[in-house]
This record gives C-alpha cells, sequence and structure tokens, in this order.
C-alpha cells in the first residue's frame, strides 16, 4: 500500500476505533470518503442520489462531514437521504448552487459526482469552493472536458476513487451489523428469479427504485 492510501486507512481507523470485522465487502464508496481525506466538520454536497450518492451520504456523515447535502432530480430520494444520514436535500437544476450554498452554509467544499455523465466534472468544479475538493465516483466512458481555467483559477483539486483496502473491506462488513440507519435501507425490492425479466423492464425508465435484491429461490 502506498504511503497516501495506508494515511487514508489510518484516518479511517481513527474515526471507527471500535471496529474489529476485518472480511472483505464489495462496497468501494467507504473508500471513496476516504481516498476524499474528508475532515470532520466539511461539509459536503453530493451529486445524484441513487446507490452510489446516497451510500456516499451515508460514510461522509460517518467519517465526521458537519453537512452533507444530497442533491437529485427525484423528489422521492429525499427521504432516503435523509434516512442515511444527509443534513440536507436539493432539487437539481439551474439554482443548485444557491441551494447547496444555504444548506451548507456556504460553498461545499468537497462536491461528489456520483452520475458519471459527460459535463458533470466541469459543473461540480463550478459548485464547490475556492480550493475545495471535486471527487469523480460516477464513471463515463466517452471522454470528457473541463473549464481548465476556472479550475485552476479556484485552486480546485479533482480526486478518481476506485479501489479500496482491506480496512475498508472491514468497514463496510461492520456497517451492515448497524442499526436505524444500517446502510441496507438502499434496498427497495426484493424479488425472486422469475420477476427479473418485468424488473429489468421496469427499470429502463427512471423508477421509485434504488437497489433491487435478486434472491434465487425466492416467490
Amino acid at each position: 500500500m502506498s504511503p497516501s492510501r495506508r494515511g487514508n486507512a489510518g484516518a479511517c481507523r481513527r474515526a471507527w476505533p471500535r471496529l474489529k470485522v476485518r472480511w472483505p465487502s464489495r462496497w468501494p464508496w467507504v473508500c471513496t470518503a476516504c481516498s476524499a481525506r474528508l475532515r470532520p466538520g466539511e461539509t459536503v454536497l453530493i451529486v445524484a442520489g441513487g446507490p452510489i450518492g446516497l451510500l456516499v451520504a451515508y460514510w461522509a456523515r460517518r467519517m465526521g462531514a458537519a453537512r452533507v447535502v444530497v442533491a437529485d432530480l427525484a423528489e422521492h430520494q429525499r427521504a432516503r437521504a435523509l434516512a442515511l444520514g444527509a443534513t440536507g436535500f436539493a432539487i437539481s437544476g439551474p439554482d443548485l448552487a444557491g441551494q447547496a450554498a444555504d444548506l451548507c452554509g456556504g460553498l461545499p467544499e468537497m462536491v461528489f459526482e456520483c452520475v458519471g455523465k459527460r459535463g458533470l466534472i466541469d459543473t461540480c468544479i463550478g459548485l464547490v469552493r475556492p480550493q475545495g475538493r471535486v471527487i469523480g465516483v460516477g464513471l463515463y466512458t466517452g471522454g470528457d472536458s473541463y473549464d481548465a481555467f476556472r479550475a485552476i483559477s479556484k485552486a480546485v483539486t479533482v480526486i478518481m476513487s476506485v479501489f479500496f483496502n482491506m480496512h475498508e473491506f472491514g468497514m463496510a462488513l461492520a456497517a451492515l451489523t448497524g442499526g436505524a440507519c444500517a446502510p441496507q435501507r438502499v434496498i427497495t425490492d426484493r424479488i425472486g428469479l422469475a420477476a427479473l425479466p418485468a424488473t429489468f423492464e421496469a427499470l429502463r425508465v427512471r423508477a421509485a427504485h434504488c437497489k433491487v435484491l435478486v434472491i434465487p429461490g425466492a416467490a
């Protein structure tokens, strides 16, 4: 592990002093919060309230963020975001910067891009405060561009996150045994294999579902 990754893991250990579980998990959202070098008391804006954004909100709060605002196009994501620890919710649109500033008490210090759509890294650079950090979590494979002059003039740091380590695996597993705010809240339905084709068709359009868990053998 590189020195920077060891430092991030050390910060996580200080934030979770009672952690005992060390087995692997497959949730990289722990790593995202660690890689972003989130410090207690910071303000966070998360662009998109799907499964990725909601889990980033969950970990940001548990790592000490003072204010965590989730922005999404759909109003029905508000209750999920607040249940997972967000302190505020905004509807994405032309006035998002103003909403975020009101809910964060000023421009946010960190903005997480959790969509993976061309142009959104640039949008997030515009939303973050000077000398803030933009974290790319969503994946867009078609290439992207941004306003370099604006990024430089604001001294913005852009961080990309994907890899995670064994300590972070353990943190994710420990969270699954949590109480009222356990991350299982992102699961909105449980289906058997027979219902899979119809569910895929329903998900072709933006639906109220967040995560659908497939249980082989379930009715």
